[in-house]
């Protein structure tokens, strides 16, 4: 697994070593490290070439509205993470992801 973040690298890992989760993932990637936003599909593409895999293989986790829309755009499999900042979003959101969660503890019991 990856982090792809509008965030920048260093802090977002910093986070992730904090709540202890940072091991799971291979690298961080900040769209800053690249240039365009989430509203390009470039750091979804970029990360999968990184990984060694195709988009078939990829599933997108995602919160934000914005981000979804590109990823879905561009051919991933989109799981929506509900966030409250994107809840006038959320019919709309549960339609256009292939999964949608409440929280992430929803998302982590459902792939055991």
């Amino acid at each position: 697994m990856c982090v792809a973040t509008e965030t920048e690298s260093t802090l977002a890992i910093k986070a992730l070593q904090k709540t202890g989760v940072w091991d799971f993932f291979e690298f961080c990637m900040s769209s800053k490290d690249i240039g365009k936003g989430k509203h390009h599909p470039d750091i979804y593409e970029i990360a999968t070439k990184k990984m060694g895999f195709e988009k078939k293989e990829v599933i997108i986790y995602e919160d934000a509205y914005y981000a979804i829309r590109t990823a879905k755009k561009a051919g991933f499999v989109v799981h929506c993470i509900y966030d409250e900042s994107q809840k006038e979003h959320w019919e709309e959101l549960k339609k256009l992801s292939d999964r949608f969660f409440i929280n992430y503890n929803q998302c982590i019991v459902s792939a055991q």
